[in-house]
């Protein structure tokens, strides 16, 4: 089941993440730090490779997505460890927890379906 709509999922939160970090800086009008620009590097693309790789089934791209991830996830961290009051860093830090959270999962399942087929 995960593996059917994990990459899905992670589509749904990349997208949502997206939408809620252009709000707050176009509307509520947050200003974005460098660490911000830095994260977005790493999240505005997963709304594309994600989406598509969900609509083709391609269950592989999560060893090609997980450097992206990761990455945003330690520049989350280490923004909140220095900038607590800025909420795009929060923001960032629960998007991309559950973003690999839902990357693991897929990548653990699509390696058991893998080993299964063998």
């Amino acid at each position: 089941m995960i593996r059917k709509y994990g990459l899905f999922a992670l589509w749904v939160v990349a997208t949502g993440a997206s939408f809620a970090s252009l709000y707050l800086t176009e509307i509520a009008h947050y200003s974005a730090t460098n660490l911000t620009w830095a994260q977005w590097i790493c999240l505005f693309p997963l709304v594309v490779l994600a989406g598509q790789a969900a609509w083709h089934g391609f269950y592989q791209i999560t060893s090609y997505l997980f450097p992206l991830t990761v990455t945003g996830l330690g520049l989350s961290v280490y923004q909140l460890a220095f900038q607590k009051s800025s909420p795009t860093a929060w923001l960032s830090l629960l998007a991309f927890g559950l973003i690999n959270v839902i990357l693991g999962l897929v990548a653990f399942a699509s390696r058991k379906k893998h080993h299964e087929n063998k």
